[in-house]
């Protein structure tokens, strides 16, 4: 199929922090094929602020799945719509690749809908992609999606969030950062109960790297059921920690980019962290490295290969996974990061 050139783009991303963030390698790619066109993107209030400030979107209209379910709010869905074809798109791409958005696609009033050709939605749609079942990172099979329009080569995979330097500030007073300290951040927490490690080894791991390294260690406070575990970690460590909590976003990011590594398991935190080019140490538990590691920068992986991969139970009678990496595994990847730098220098 022949294509037009595109003046007004729609892209439809909701999804977890990770999924967004993996589509920002997407945006760019749009973005460099499409130099003077329009492009919007849909998101979920927390995916509108990972993507606020990214040059390569024109417009963020927020749409949020949980207040607006099928049936509630039906007048407030139909306003946004109209808003949306009011904007005369020519193109609208879903990343999204379910629920609700194949419908908003159709009824958005662009000529050209590209979704995905793997269930009964794409009715929807008038071009295609179709998802690889092969195992490939994320950010390559968000790639993947916009093949049909041919864009494919030299692709820049890199993930990408922008902050503000009120961000940056509000974090180094909140946690009196100082210049060359060394600063450690921990994420306990993960939406699965399968993806978090131990806090038992946390609080080791965090009392090694204050001794060995004098480190400042600031341990991330999450929300929902995992809210508890920063301070279930700090009461277990010898050495005083800092907690991190009630922090936007922005200020998260803006705290993952003060820290010269990060440890966290499979998740938003994590992600965001890479994002802002700090150095990670991922603990993969229940997920597979192949699927959400680092592409690129100076990163460090642990994962055991306990052949229950990617089953996220919320209840798992034994967690091989979690308990087969233990502190030493962790203190040794975050040993192999500092062995080329400069202590002093940093302290």
């Amino acid at each position: 199929m022949l294509l037009p050139e595109f003046k007004r783009i729609l892209l439809i991303r909701w999804g977890l922090i990770g999924d967004v963030l993996f589509t920002t390698p997407v945006f760019r790619a749009i973005r460099k094929r499409y130099p003077d066109s329009y492009l919007a993107v849909i998101a979920e209030p927390h995916g509108c602020e990972i993507i606020s400030g990214n040059p390569d979107i024109d417009e963020i209209f927020v749409f949020d799945l949980k207040r607006n379910t099928n049936s509630k709010n039906l007048k407030e869905q139909i306003g946004f719509i109209k808003n949306l074809r009011g904007k005369k798109f020519d193109l609208v791409v879903d990343l999204y690749n379910g629920g609700r958005a194949p419908l908003f696609a159709c009824l958005c009033g662009a000529r050209y809908r590209l979704g995905g050709d793997n269930n009964w939605k794409k009715i929807f749609f008038n071009m295609l992609y179709t998802p690889d079942p092969a195992i490939k990172h994320c950010i390559e099979s968000e790639l993947d999606k916009i093949y049909p329009l041919g864009i494919k080569d030299n692709l820049n995979k890199d993930m990408i969030m922008y902050i503000s330097d009120e961000d940056r500030k509000f974090i180094n007073k909140m946690f009196d950062i100082k210049p060359n300290e060394l600063v450690i951040g921990i994420n306990p927490g993960a939406g699965c109960p399968s993806k978090r490690w131990k806090v038992e080894g946390f609080a080791k791991v965090g009392d090694m790297l204050i001794e060995r390294y004098k480190a400042k260690v600031i341990i991330i406070q999450n929300l929902g059921q995992e809210k508890t575990l920063a301070y279930q970690i700090r009461d277990l460590m010898r050495n005083p920690a800092s907690i991190a909590s009630e922090l936007n976003l922005k200020q998260l990011a803006a705290l993952t980019e003060a820290c010269n590594i990060f440890i966290s398991g499979d998740t938003g935190p994590l992600h965001i962290a890479i994002a802002m080019g700090t150095s990670t140490v991922t603990l993969f538990t229940s997920t597979i490295p192949e699927l959400a590691s680092p592409i690129s920068g100076e990163h460090r992986v642990i994962y055991k290969g306990i052949r229950c991969d990617n089953c996220l139970k919320q209840n798992c009678r034994d967690l091989r996974c979690v308990q087969a990496i233990s502190p030493d595994d962790v203190l040794g990847e975050v040993d192999f990061l500092l062995q080329d730098r400069d202590m002093e220098a940093i302290r």
